[in-house]
């Protein structure tokens, strides 16, 4: 209207440029050798039926090499590392960092498991995972029966 002194039609006005959107779309990562071995492992395990494990789920930020969910809500992160994560300071710190922050954002915990020892005690880690999401689900169910106490 300021150029011509006359309303345009839609088609003659200025058009504004848009911004990009941020269309990153992750791709699909393969997972390690150690995160399939132990994946198959808990997969294995009975008790964790009501639970879905998923491998290399994009988490909107980073890629977890196995997540589990209950009830369509993760509830525990799964990364399977090499030693270097633990012994690389400038790695370490960032794991720390990146949990830290994951567990803010979500109310999900991580746990990082090194390499060497899913080759060696794959069946236990899974045994003591299992025991922990049975009680992560025994937290969650009884949560909504009981309230904190009042006076």
């Amino acid at each position: 209207m300021e150029r011509y002194n006359k309303a345009l039609c839609r088609k003659h006005q200025p058009q504004k440029k848009e911004k990009p959107k941020n269309n990153y779309k992750p791709q699909k990562k393969e997972p390690t050798t150690y995160a399939k071995k132990l994946y198959d492992a808990l997969k294995r395990r009975k008790s964790l039926d009501r639970c879905y494990i998923e491998l290399e789920k994009y988490d909107g930020h980073k890629h977890i090499d196995i997540t589990i969910e209950f009830q369509y809500k993760p509830i525990l992160n799964i990364e399977i590392d090499s030693k270097e994560h633990l012994t690389n300071s400038d790695k370490l710190w960032s794991d720390i960092q990146r949990d830290y922050w994951s567990n803010k954002k979500t109310g999900v915990n991580t746990i990082h498991i090194p390499n060497d020892w899913i080759k060696t005690d794959c069946s236990k880690i899974a045994r003591s995972i299992e025991s922990v999401v049975k009680n992560i689900y025994w937290e969650i169910n009884n949560a909504k029966k009981t309230a904190p106490y009042k006076k």
